[in-house]
């Protein structure tokens, strides 16, 4: 297959990668008695990473035109909302000198918020052409999404740091939430390599390695901070690190191989008879049955404040206000779509019947079982029967006796899905 092999460019930031994570490794373990240094290089060396990944992860959206560019504009905004919340911990730490707070809900939330656009791109199918409906009913579909994951860190995680000031419920949930929406994320885009081929089966691959080497490094380093174990530059920051230079490599990988872009027109997504364009909807809908169940399942099994219990019910309501209207604004776009292909139909429909009508050859067309569903006049004027006589009746008794097995072997080629060419009867 053509493009298979790496280029040598690849080949040589796939050495740098790994150069820079040994170096990562052989500064710990050299260093480990000065711990400021080590503190200064493990800040640096998480940045860099990152901020490369929203380079070329922006490079590849300016050099791509239409529904590859969302895609890579999505990965591009999860990784500098990534590399705000990195930058929070740089100043903090190397800046000011300061031990980090926890729970830090300022730092947490746009690296919490960065995985939401990955998601996002995920949903995005880069490889379908779309027309500006398409494009208005998925940014819907990606706006529904994006409240209810709002919602729920907004309920579940910094409702207990606003209204009660209870960092170990923050603390706990935030992990939660956070490995929950990382594992969607993995998930997402593995189903979306199996599902896909050639240039897009392996960005989709290395993003969902990427993701997968974060989901299970962030998980290790997050409850090393809550137990107090965390230091930066340690060998927590193994887990963290290499993911970005898979998400580097999936953009550079993306950007070195243009010419298998056209090679990518996809087969059409699906899992059983749910079709990859039918997820967006599914998603909708999980999106609003999912506001209110949280809300009834906390009040159910759960008892807390006066004060929290009236945050919740306050952003309960004005979230389903939001997700009610965005749905009913969805609603309208599908209803104008369906009028647009309804006349289309129609106008193919009455084209077609022209064409047939208009034919001066002999055009019919029957079921499964023989039976006439459609002859057009030549039938009428060749039979000597009208529509009405003949529309219902098996086709055989129209055929003369000798020539019937021969007939009903030809029609039981063509219902096995064989192509004839013509063959001859008399009637």
């Amino acid at each position: 297959m053509a493009g298979t092999s790496l280029t040598r460019a690849e080949k040589l930031f796939g050495l740098f990668a790994g150069l820079f994570v040994l170096f990562h490794l052989a500064a710990f373990l050299v260093l480990s008695h000065r711990p400021n240094l080590v503190t200064v290089l493990g800040n640096i060396s998480h940045l860099v990473p990152v901020l490369l990944a929203g380079i070329f992860c922006a490079a590849a959206a300016w050099r791509r035109e239409g529904s590859p560019r969302v895609f890579w504009l999505f990965l591009t905004i999860g990784l500098w909302l990534y590399l705000v919340g990195m930058l929070y911990w740089f100043i903090w730490e190397v800046i000011l000198h300061r031990p980090l707070p926890n729970p830090w809900p300022m730092q947490e939330t746009p690296v919490f918020l960065h995985s939401l656009f990955f998601l996002g791109a995920a949903l995005w199918n880069p490889q379908r052409k779309r027309n500006l409906l398409d494009v208005y009913r998925n940014a819907i579909d990606f706006s529904l999404v994006f409240v209810a994951v709002i919602f729920v860190y907004l309920y579940s995680v910094i409702s207990f740091e606003i209204v009660t000031q209870n960092s170990p419920s923050y603390s706990s949930n935030w992990n939660k939430v956070y490995d929950i929406e990382n594992l969607t994320l993995v998930l997402a885009f593995a189903f979306l390599a199996w599902k896909s081929s050639y240039l897009w089966r392996r960005v989709y691959s290395l993003l969902a390695i990427g993701g997968a080497w974060h989901l299970v490094g962030a998980a290790l380093a997050n409850r090393a901070i809550d137990l107090d174990r965390y230091r930066t530059g340690s060998v927590y920051e193994l887990g963290l690190i290499p993911p970005y230079f898979f998400f580097c490599f999936a953009a550079f990988h993306f950007l070195q191989h243009p010419e298998l872009i056209k090679e990518a027109e996809p087969r059409k997504l699906s899992l059983g008879k749910v079709t990859y364009s039918g997820l967006g909807q599914l998603f909708t809908w999980l999106s609003i049955l999912l506001i209110p169940a949280t809300d009834l399942l906390v009040r159910h099994y759960s008892s807390h404040p006066p004060a929290l219990r009236a945050f919740r019910t306050d952003l309960t309501l004005i979230t389903v206000l939001v997700v009610t209207t965005l749905a009913a604004m969805r609603h309208g776009l599908v209803q104008r779509e369906n009028r647009r292909l309804f006349g289309a139909l129609t106008r193919s429909e009455s084209k077609y019947k022209f064409l047939v009508e208009a034919s001066h050859d002999l055009v019919y067309r029957t079921s499964a079982r023989g039976e006439w569903e459609f002859v057009n006049d030549v039938c009428q004027q060749l039979f000597g029967y009208s529509k009405r006589e003949m529309l219902g009746r098996h086709f055989t008794e129209f055929i003369h006796p000798e020539d019937r097995p021969a007939a009903v072997e030809i029609h039981r080629q063509v219902e096995n899905g064989k192509s004839i060419r013509s063959y001859e009867n008399r009637i």
